[in-house]
């Protein structure tokens, strides 16, 4: 789901954050979403190196990242400031994805290589270019969500921002008790 027009100018980032975490109780309890046990997060180049570097999480880079899911049963994501261009997300249907691989290629049902290649089909995904004040809610375990590449802005206060929330959802039928307790943060 996307929903547009969240006035976040009008809130500034500290209250839009509020504001967001405060919707998403709505939907379900935050879980954490990385070894530091960050519950909101911020989706934001902080300029690390490329591709496949040990320890590097894509969100924290501009570069594309592929198809994927997220540990929790619903992902969020606000949009504060947009890049100068590109960071366009992309989501596809899970379901879709599987039942097109059994028609194509039953043989790989067991191993699942085929899935990238169908979710990046347009037949397949829908783009989603966000504004500042967009809110996509997104069901984490029929929906696969992918961003491509951007180029930002060189000043820190125009780069691309966007707030991201792993929810476990209230009287939600999760596939996994273990997926949508998010990703277990690490101790000391």
């Amino acid at each position: 789901m996307l929903v547009r027009g969240i006035p976040v100018e009008r809130y500034g980032e500290d209250d839009a954050a509020r504001v967001y975490f405060g919707l998403g109780l709505h939907i379900g309890r935050p879980v954490s979403q990385n070894a530091q046990g960050d519950l909101l997060g911020h989706v934001l180049d902080e300029g690390l190196p490329g591709t496949n570097q040990p320890g590097v999480r894509f969100y924290r880079t501009r570069q594309r990242q592929e198809f994927h899911t997220d540990g929790a049963d619903v992902i969020g994501l606000l949009c504060l400031r947009t890049a100068k261009s590109g960071g366009t997300s992309r989501i596809a249907s899970s379901l879709a994805i599987f039942d097109e691989i059994r028609r194509r290629r039953p043989d790989l049902i067991d191993a699942l290589d085929l899935i990238e290649s169908i979710a990046n089909d347009p037949a397949f995904h829908l783009d989603m270019a966000f504004e500042p004040g967009d809110l996509q809610w997104l069901n984490n375990a029929a929906i696969l969500h992918s961003r491509e590449a951007y180029e930002d802005w060189l000043e820190p206060e125009r780069k691309r921002h966007l707030l991201r929330l792993s929810l476990s959802a209230h009287d939600f039928a999760s596939v996994d008790d273990q997926l949508r307790s998010g990703l277990p943060a690490k101790a000391g």
